[in-house]
């Protein structure tokens, strides 16, 4: 079964990189400026965050922790570069813990259990954020 999109690939990948070419300005900004924005975003609602084990609530000190690091795609943090969706789904398989508490975790083999309303929090965060 063959496509529009695949029957004229090559058209299609020469236009897409001619555009790039005569906008590459344009979309850089536009991408510098999604990722500040996005940053912004999960910056301030990092801010809201305490451990879940001691509830410590200093924002340097919040990690993520996943809780089976086989599922790990990435840390939630470096998807502040991909995108919002990007980090909801990363934030459904970690908890929130302080340095210390991370630590310790790892250092111990601590059992830790996913808390499920991690993701609902900050799906609530970026709606109210958008309504600014």
């Amino acid at each position: 079964m063959d496509t529009y999109y695949t029957k004229n690939r090559e058209e299609k990948l020469k236009y897409k990189r001619e555009y790039y070419y005569k906008n590459k300005a344009k979309l850089d900004e536009y991408q510098i400026n999604r990722y500040k924005a996005i940053s912004k975003l999960f910056q301030d609602w990092k801010s809201t965050l305490k451990c879940s084990r001691c509830n410590e609530d200093d924002v340097a000190c919040i990690d993520f922790h996943h809780v089976d690091p086989s599922v790990k795609e990435a840390g939630v943090v470096k998807m502040v570069s991909k995108s919002i969706k990007a980090i909801a789904k990363e934030l459904e398989k970690c908890i929130v813990v302080c340095t210390n508490c991370h630590r310790k975790i790892h250092h111990y083999n601590l059992e830790v259990v996913i808390d499920e309303k991690l993701v609902e929090n900050f799906e609530e965060f970026v709606k109210e954020f958008n309504k600014k």
